[in-house]
């Protein structure tokens, strides 16, 4: 999951300052609360600041927990972790999950050497994952170019 900036859902700095206690900070996890369990999104310095939806949730890792951030990212998103808060939504017309839920997921914390590698090798292959997405997205653009062309609106080489 990416955190979109959404300028049309902005709040005024009023707005903003009542709900401080909700602004993202670097590493916190965002989750999808309501509808299908999804990939966690991990805030980077251009979120700081920003103010959640009512439709994700966020996990803060509290200083001195001795707790990765990181890892505990990449372990929420894996299928089973998924799968295990999917389980735990309230079974309504969109699945919902509760603010306390995430926090009862089991997570496994390997070696630190291990953990730390593993972390390097997901972030590098999620990056992979995001230039072949950006990749296939500009394959696709002359398409709707292209069907203009068959419907008789134009020649090719003007695409």
């Amino acid at each position: 999951m990416k955190i979109a900036d959404e300028p049309r859902n902005r709040v005024s700095w009023r707005t903003a300052e009542r709900f401080k206690k909700f602004e993202l900070l670097p590493n916190d996890i965002v989750c999808v609360r309501t509808g299908a369990q999804q990939q966690p999104a991990l805030v980077s310095g251009p979120q700081t600041g920003w103010l959640l939806s009512s439709n994700v949730t966020r996990l803060r890792v509290c200083a001195g927990a001795g707790i990765d951030p990181l890892h505990l990212h990449a372990y929420r998103g894996l299928r089973h972790a998924r799968e295990w808060m999917s389980h735990r939504a309230a079974a309504t017309v969109a699945p919902s999950l509760s603010s306390v839920a995430p926090g009862h997921l089991p997570v496994r914390y390997p070696t630190t050497g291990q953990r730390r590698r593993c972390v390097d090798l997901l972030g590098e292959l999620g990056r992979r994952v995001d230039a072949h997405a950006s990749y296939v997205t500009a394959l696709g653009r002359p398409k709707t170019p292209l069907t203009s062309v068959l419907r008789g609106g134009g020649t090719p080489e003007s695409v």
